[in-house]
């Protein structure tokens, strides 16, 4: 199902941001991409969410981290409810959307009964349901503010804020009328409440992989891992589907930071195929850092 899809991604890699029945915005949402019923769970920028497995969400995800992206997002919060998306345009972009949705982590009703868990259930709309109008020239940078009052039910410690920059127009790739109208997600970026030590100063990670280079690679690529202390790491190699594909690495490590390799071959030496892989760094207390790895023919 897309929630233990959801569980092999970090939220470097993907955020699905769902969508309830009984939000306030949801005839808002539905209207946005032409259909008449929202399933339970779906993602903004998936083009195929029926059926609902891992198939079609790891093919939609890996045509679209193969793809250069015009934009750089990164968030801040500056407070309780008060987050800034900083934007950065490498080309120009215009006629575009930008949202921004605060989400928690909870169970709500499921069609037919039951409760369905949506890591990433859309709260709060930052921005208009459906968007508001975004242009940026390249070599700009906008900072956009903005905020929402927390509901004292809800958990704050399990929210966070999603924030991409959507395409307009586009068409249903699938003859059924419930298929969203596909629309390009240019970039997008999730953070968690409390990442960026609110009230702390900023926040210092326990590790760190750095931009792999060259990327995309044919033969080989680096990754530097940067340690904030002596720990036990394990930094592995894993497809688009959330299945692991070769260990970098497992063991102790001092502090620092650590040039890593992989020469695009599996745990049996075989050469994997072109596409999009992650490498990702597992600390011993849980932390995790993503790198996205192109791999082309």
């Amino acid at each position: 199902m897309v929630d233990d899809f959801q569980q092999l991604h970090t939220t470097d890699e993907l955020v699905l941001v769902g969508y309830d029945f009984a939000d306030s915005f949801n005839s808002a949402r539905t209207g946005y991409y032409g259909i008449t019923a929202w399933p339970t769970v779906s993602g903004d920028g998936l083009s195929d969410i029926w059926p609902c497995n891992a198939a079609t969400l790891a093919a939609d995800l890996n045509a679209h981290s193969a793809k250069t992206s015009p934009l750089k997002i990164s968030l801040t919060e500056n407070g309780e409810g008060d987050f800034t998306a900083s934007i950065t345009a490498e080309a120009d972009v215009s006629g575009a959307v930008l949202m921004m949705v605060a989400v928690l982590d909870e169970y709500v009703p499921a069609n037919g009964g039951g409760q369905s868990h949506l890591p990433y259930h859309a709260k709060v709309m930052m921005t208009p349901a459906t968007g508001e109008a975004f242009s940026i020239l390249s070599g700009e940078t906008i900072d956009i503010n903005r905020t929402f009052t927390v509901d004292p039910t809800w958990d704050y410690e399990e929210m966070g804020v999603a924030c991409w920059v959507q395409g307009t127009g586009g068409s249903n790739p699938s003859s059924s009328p419930d298929m969203p109208t596909k629309r390009e997600v240019y970039q997008a970026a999730f953070l968690a409440t409390g990442e960026t030590g609110v009230d702390d100063g900023l926040f210092a990670p326990t590790l760190a992989l750095r931009a792999p280079s060259p990327n995309p690679f044919r033969d080989a690529a680096a990754v530097a891992l940067v340690l904030g202390a002596r720990d036990r790491v394990d930094v592995a190699v894993y497809d688009v589907a959330g299945r692991m594909v070769r260990t970098i690495i497992s063991g102790e490590l001092d502090a620092g930071e650590h040039a890593l390799h992989w020469d695009g071959r599996d745990v049996s030496g075989e050469e994997c195929a072109a596409g999009v892989y992650f490498a990702r760094a597992t600390g011993s207390d849980g932390a995790t850092a993503t790198a996205k790895l192109v791999r082309l023919r």
